[in-house]
């Protein structure tokens, strides 16, 4: 489909081909440096953030100072046009080129509207001082521990394929010229308050992504089930059933624009939730030599928290439409894996 009213003001494309008859501009490339080249990436210095919070902290010390306990909470918004191009789960390509402002701007990928931290360190005050062998067995005992509780990361849900499937002929892959084989192109909504793992697919694109044959009768809806399609099931669906709708040329055409309307960063992944705590047994041997015993257990409470602490990586789901069904949104399939209960134990030699 044609959407020339969408790009108002933009200069038609030049073929610098200088070949008598032909419909475009001869002299259009005439002097340039770069005659001939065809699309030029352009990157600017053109991102804008705000930050606004309310920050609390607290610090005591109780039981005779043998007890040091501290706790923050921090109730904040960050909003930004870009977080960072290489990470948080974003590129560097907006989603429409001709509005890299107004369009992009929304919740930070950085952003966690709440946001609570504890620690504390107790020492065991009974044979403190550790006379005699009593006291070298019984005394020298601490327990320490941290606990974070947030809100979750925010992700926007984009696509890989269009570019590849439609070439240089679509809007995406010939006019934004992505790179690194990924597109920028976000769905469109369906039911906002339908399950954010559901995606629905126009009957054309399913065809284009080879999900359907050319012998598969059509949906009578206008709309497949993309997480079935993956499973190789044919279940017709509405928009009203799915939270997304895949964008390629058939949603291009049903929606009447290529640029999808999920907002920048408008969905959140699991809440950050972890508890780590530890017990030391520090036995003094001499006056300057010591040995401590550690055990230590990061996430204590076993919640599926990826990418904190003791996990690597991204802290998001899998943010591809096109896995829905095999992995989109689904919070227990972190790109990172889950970072599970972990215990270690440990001796120190303190001198």
């Amino acid at each position: 489909p044609a959407f020339g009213s969408l790009f108002a003001g933009a200069p038609a494309p030049q073929i610098c081909a200088d070949v008598i008859g032909t419909p475009d501009n001869e002299g259009a490339c005439n002097g340039r440096l770069l005659a001939g080249r065809g699309l030029l990436r352009t990157r600017s210095n053109t991102g804008s953030s705000r930050y606004d919070s309310l920050q609390t902290r607290y610090n005591g010390r109780f039981l005779n100072k043998n007890l040091n306990f501290g706790a923050t909470y921090t109730y904040s918004r960050a909003q930004d046009n870009a977080s960072e191009i290489f990470s948080f789960g974003e590129n560097a390509v907006a989603q429409n080129p001709f509005d890299i402002d107004v369009a992009e701007y929304g919740v930070s990928g950085f952003d966690r509207p709440h946001s609570f931290s504890m620690n504390f360190i107790y020492d065991v005050p009974f044979f403190k001082n550790q006379s005699g062998f009593v006291g070298k067995l019984l005394g020298g005992w601490q327990i320490n521990g941290t606990y974070n509780l947030a809100s979750g990361r925010p992700y926007t849900p984009e696509q890989f394929a269009n570019s590849q499937i439609i070439g240089n002929t679509y809007i995406d892959g010939g006019f934004a010229n992505t790179f690194i084989g990924l597109d920028n192109l976000r769905p469109f909504i369906g039911n906002p308050t339908a399950d954010i793992r559901l995606v629905g697919i126009t009957n054309l694109d399913a065809r284009l992504l080879n999900l359907i044959a050319a012998t598969t009768a059509l949906s009578p809806t206008g709309f497949y089930s993309l997480n079935d399609l993956n499973r190789g099931i044919f279940t017709p669906v509405t928009r009203n059933d799915v939270r997304f709708i895949f964008n390629g040329p058939g949603a291009a055409r049903e929606f009447g624009t290529p640029f999808g309307d999920v907002a920048r960063n408008s969905v959140r992944g699991i809440k950050l939730n972890q508890m780590n705590m530890g017990v030391f047994k520090t036995t003094s041997i001499t006056e300057r030599v010591r040995i401590q015993f550690r055990a230590e257990a990061f996430n204590v409470l076993n919640h599926p928290t990826s990418g904190f602490g003791v996990a690597a990586g991204a802290s998001l789901p899998d943010i591809v439409t096109e896995n829905a069904g095999v992995g989109f949104a689904d919070p227990f399939r972190a790109v990172a894996g889950l970072s599970s209960r972990r215990v270690q134990f440990g001796l120190r030699l303190l001198f």
